[in-house]
């Protein structure tokens, strides 16, 4: 028996200690911040179409990768500006559910689902899944990288995917 607990406690010790080790002491505090230099504006500035405010949240080398290809720099934020520059573009809301939020000094990655819809009368609502990598420059947090798709190991991503109960709110 004394062998069994002996055993025992020195599981809990180890799987205690590598779980601090890995663990960030200050995850709910960096995540305020995301939260509130980040996905707060980026939602503000999709539904406003504010390519301005938009651009602002990335950093000036970001790389964004897309179904349809990989845009750096002012090629992604030039194609921002010109897309919400057209008379035609509706307003649209974008909302968010994160699955994990890592962070280390300066970087973050983030993984979640989004959920884009009309902002006014009916249409069509979109899904995906997206990995970032944050850094934090001059004290703000930025998307440094950022890479998304409609479809994971060939199904569409879909409202299924979409856990409400964890969407991030304001």
């Amino acid at each position: 028996m004394k062998r069994t607990i002996t055993i025992l406690c020195t599981i809990l010790v180890f799987t205690f200690n590598a779980k601090a080790q890995y663990s960030n002491p200050d995850q709910e505090k960096i995540e305020e911040e995301v939260n509130i230099q980040v996905w707060k504006p980026f939602m503000e500035a999709y539904v406003n179409n504010d390519a301005k405010l938009f651009n602002s949240l990335h950093t000036d080398d970001i790389v964004r990768v897309s179904p349809w290809g990989i845009k750096i720099a002012n090629e992604y934020k030039d194609a921002i500006t010109k897309r919400q520059s057209r008379p035609d573009v509706e307003s649209r809301i974008i909302e968010f559910w994160l699955e994990h939020r890592l962070y280390k000094g300066d970087f973050g990655y983030e993984v979640g689902y989004y959920r884009v819809k009309p902002a006014k009368g009916e249409g069509k609502t979109h899904y995906g899944r997206f990995h970032i990598v944050l850094r934090k420059t001059d004290g703000i947090w930025k998307i440094s990288q950022d890479w998304d798709t409609g479809d994971i190991n060939g199904y569409k991503v879909n409202s299924e995917d979409f856990d409400e109960s964890k969407m991030l709110k304001f």
